[in-house]
């Protein structure tokens, strides 16, 4: 070979590794722009991550006038981006008609969900049970026997996981360090920053709760459960290790469940007072047409309620041996908090023939009232019908509101404070969770009225999973029983809405000072 000929192979070679997309032609690019087809003769020396850098289809690619429904919103997404709403809106609108899931198309494109992200997971916390093959060279030949694909593993539940915790112990953070404090003289007399420093320890962390015995710890987790049940349960979602005590430890959930005040004894099974909250006398009895007026009201008979308590350990075998899923199963009311109902519906406007010319429309007025539900452990309850926001009602709804002149109580002096109408509540020993209350009228003490209510979880899962359990009361019924003539009237429910509880925490403390 003589050196010339040497001389141009090389000035060649160095052509092509200072352009190495300078020889994809047109033809090698393919129709959607992906980059080069699989007929395209690979590059010598080195490969470009972007085929269309330096191509002139490049710009022509961005220009071409979209087809399908993908390239329309593509199209869209990139109008967008360049501030052209106009345009984007338009190709949005075209790309919609062509195919009305073609976002859920684009982001199945771009964007597509990891398949088996639990067994991904998994395996990332296993460790390896093979040898490693990862330092295998990647052009082995393919002609032995095909590795099988591995069997499609189930998801991990939340009670196998918090399982998985069961050996863990509380680990102390690393961060948390006590620092000491020094003095100015002290911070005067450091050496610099550019002079040598020995090489320091590692900072040793320090947790209280990781020096403490199981059994101590249990003991504190305890007296934190029968003060604030709420922080208990949040407790888990400090460590593992705390994860598994609160929902394993079915001891801490059994003294919840035979709590005095947001426990099953805490409920109240029959009336225990009149409307107005005074005492029945102990020798009172129902009369049988009490039971009459009960079966009309509501349309089907009422079973006689006994006046014991919930029997616990009797009905302890029917939440899967767990206290803990009797506490958050089994319906009960609430007394750390309000049931509040906003309700909504919509009026006519004033007519105006100048206004109606102009825009066409007649105007019309949102009404939106509330109702507000509070219920005591002594089994009477405070209901409010009222116009007024809750943050203008929930912190001041207790009894003596219903009493203006009582000194002392700012809540006396609001105006809606003569509208609180007292009453008495029981709930059904079954597990149904039926609420009958009744309580005074507005009108004088000619009117009854009674409310037909259940106990509800927020959410469409078993068990209220997706929302809150036990915090929504649904209605069954609204009746008005006039007692002189004995006739029972029925609102219509069109308007009103459930109830949804919500926590107050000044409530917490006056249920802490009757203890």
């Amino acid at each position: 070979m003589s050196k010339a000929k040497m001389n141009d192979e090389a000035e060649l070679e160095l052509a092509q590794t200072r352009s190495p997309i300078s020889h994809v032609s047109q033809e090698d690019v393919s129709d959607d722009g992906a980059g080069p087809s699989a007929t395209a003769p690979p590059t010598s020396g080195h490969t470009s991550t972007n085929p269309h850098l330096g191509s002139p289809k490049s710009a022509t690619l961005s220009d071409k006038a979209p087809k399908s429904a993908m390239e329309h919103f593509e199209k869209a997404i990139e109008r967008e981006g360049q501030g052209n709403l106009g345009d984007s809106l338009n190709l949005y609108r075209k790309a919609y008609r062509m195919d009305p899931k073609i976002d859920a198309k684009y982001q199945q494109k771009y964007f597509p969900r990891v398949p088996n992200a639990s067994a991904s997971s998994s395996n990332l916390l296993s460790p390896p049970t093979g040898p490693n093959t990862a330092h295998h060279s990647s052009n082995a030949p393919s002609g032995g026997a095909s590795a099988t694909p591995a069997a499609p593993t189930e998801p991990v539940t939340i009670t196998s996981l918090i399982a998985s915790f069961s050996n863990l112990r509380i680990q102390a953070n690393a961060l948390a360090t006590f620092a000491p404090i020094k003095s100015k003289s002290e911070k005067q007399s450091e050496t610099p920053t550019n002079a040598y420093k020995e090489p320091e320890e590692p900072a040793r962390g320090f947790s209280l709760l990781a020096n403490l015995p199981h059994e101590l710890l249990l003991q504190i987790l305890r007296f934190l459960a029968y003060t604030d049940i709420a922080s208990f349960a949040r407790c888990s979602l400090v460590c593992k290790s705390l994860a598994y005590t609160v929902s394993a430890e079915d001891s801490i959930w059994k003294d919840a469940c035979h709590h005095p005040h947001w426990g099953f004894p805490s409920q109240v099974w029959d009336f225990q007072c009149n409307i107005f909250g005074e005492a029945l006398p102990d020798d009172f009895s129902s009369p049988e047409d009490e039971e009459e007026v009960e079966t009309d009201l509501s349309g089907f008979p009422i079973p006689k309620r006994p006046s014991s308590p919930l029997p616990i350990k009797s009905l302890f075998p029917n939440y899967k041996n767990s206290y803990k899923h009797m506490f958050y199963s089994r319906p009960r009311i609430r007394y750390n908090g309000l049931y509040i109902s906003t309700c909504n519906y919509i009026r006519p406007g004033a007519f105006h023939s100048s206004s109606t010319t102009v825009t066409g429309a007649t105007p019309v007025h949102i009404i939106t009232y509330y109702r507000y539900l509070r219920f005591y452990p002594d089994g009477t309850c405070l209901s409010l019908l009222t116009t007024h926001e809750p943050p203008e009602v929930v912190y001041h709804l207790s009894k003596p509101s219903r009493t203006q002149n009582t000194p002392g109580y700012t809540s006396a002096l609001h105006p809606w404070g003569k509208h609180v109408l007292r009453g008495r509540w029981r709930l059904d020993t079954r597990d149904s969770g039926d609420i009958d209350i009744e309580t005074e009228s507005a009108s004088g003490e000619k009117y009854l009225f009674k409310m037909g209510l259940c106990v509800k979880s927020v959410g469409g899962g078993k068990g209220g999973r997706g929302g809150g359990r036990l915090n929504k009361l649904v209605w069954r019924g609204f009746w008005s029983w006039n007692k002189l003539t004995d006739d029972v009237a029925e609102f219509s429910l069109r308007n009103d809405k459930p109830f949804f509880w919500s926590r107050i925490r000044r409530f917490d403390r006056e249920l802490l000072e009757e203890m």
